[in-house]
């Protein structure tokens, strides 16, 4: 028996199941009529990525029934498989099916991204890591610019995707093209639960990317007080620059996140370390900025009033250009030891 178009081999459902393909298959079909005539394999895989894109578990195994490659890939720039395509929309039904049918664990997109990766980047879903971990996918395989299942599931905040695929033994010490970790993903993040879990399973909070950012710098530019501390009691250096030269305290100064400061000053943050390229001290930046909370936070902390950056500037100076009187008024009393 045919179905229009290639012989079906099972007859049973078999009138069923050609309307269901021809209604599926009918822009395939028209684009056909206008292209090089296609063989019968070619217009099941056809099928098989247009049942995979619809969801239908039904149409998945007729089309594999009737010739179709599983590991066809569709026409877009990424390149996908069936599989890949089934777990980027998060399908199970589908994605168990090809599975069992033997398709590619491992396969690649086109930016040598692995179904594991594609799971991570979508969706905080576990069970689908279990699915692909389970046929054999691997855990560390990296994409072509580094980034793991482990790093995308960390920077997008899929806490417990993180925690299975650390529990599976991922390498927390991995890093990407930029020298980036997982935790510092999670810690851009602002993911307690995932930074947490780095943590304990031995992710170094010291680590420097390529241009010198930390975990640190990057909870601290997010915000994240409470990935803040958790760094810094797990051994963060309270007064390491960032990229662009600027420590925790002035990162968070320069936010008015006073919430942050507080928590690294009582760290131990140097109150009167300098940004490196200009010499700006966080009071510099907290008067500059109208910030008078953060200035008396400084003051009460040992900042030096009388500092001068590379260009000749004073803490006062900085409040007078934005015409902040009440903080010159309070900073030259602190010079004057009051």
């Amino acid at each position: 028996m045919t179905c229009g178009w290639f012989p079906l081999t099972d007859r049973r459902g078999a009138g069923l199941l050609c309307s269901l393909a021809a209604l599926l298959l009918a822009p395939a079909l028209a684009l056909a009529q206008s292209a090089p005539p296609a063989s019968d394999s070619e217009i099941a895989s056809r099928a098989l990525l247009m049942a995979v894109e619809a969801g239908r578990t039904d149409l998945v195994e007729f089309a594999l029934d009737n010739g179709a490659d599983i590991e066809s890939r569709d026409g877009r720039p990424g390149r996908s498989t069936a599989l890949l395509l089934a777990v980027e929309k998060g399908d199970h039904l589908v994605v168990r099916l090809l599975l069992a049918r033997g398709a590619d664990a491992n396969a690649l997109t086109a930016t040598a991204r692995t179904p594991l990766m594609v799971a991570a980047d979508a969706r905080d879903d576990p069970l689908m890591g279990v699915e692909l971990l389970g046929a054999g996918a691997a855990i560390d395989a990296a994409a072509a610019d580094g980034t793991t299942a482990l790093m995308a599931a960390a920077g997008r905040g899929h806490e417990n995707l993180v925690g299975l695929l650390v529990l599976n033994q991922a390498r927390v010490d991995a890093v990407d093209d930029k020298g980036r970790s997982a935790l510092l993903f999670a810690a851009e993040d602002g993911s307690l639960e995932s930074v947490h879990t780095l943590l304990d399973a031995g992710a170094d909070p010291k680590r420097r990317a390529d241009n010198g950012e930390t975990s640190l710098t990057r909870a601290v530019i997010g915000a994240h007080t409470g990935v803040v501390s958790l760094l810094l009691a797990a051994g963060a250096d309270v007064n390491a620059p960032g990229a662009n030269g600027q420590t925790p305290l002035i990162v968070a100064v320069r936010t008015g996140d006073t919430a942050t400061v507080n928590v690294l000053l009582a760290a131990g943050a140097d109150v009167n370390r300098t940004e490196l390229a200009n010499g700006n001290s966080a009071l510099m930046y907290a008067a500059n900025s109208g910030f008078a909370d953060l200035v008396e936070i400084l003051l009460t902390g040992g900042a030096d009033v009388d500092a001068t950056a590379r260009d000749g500037w004073t803490a006062v100076q900085a409040a007078e250009m934005v015409g902040e009187t009440a903080i010159v008024e309070r900073l030259r009393a602190a010079a004057r030891g009051g």
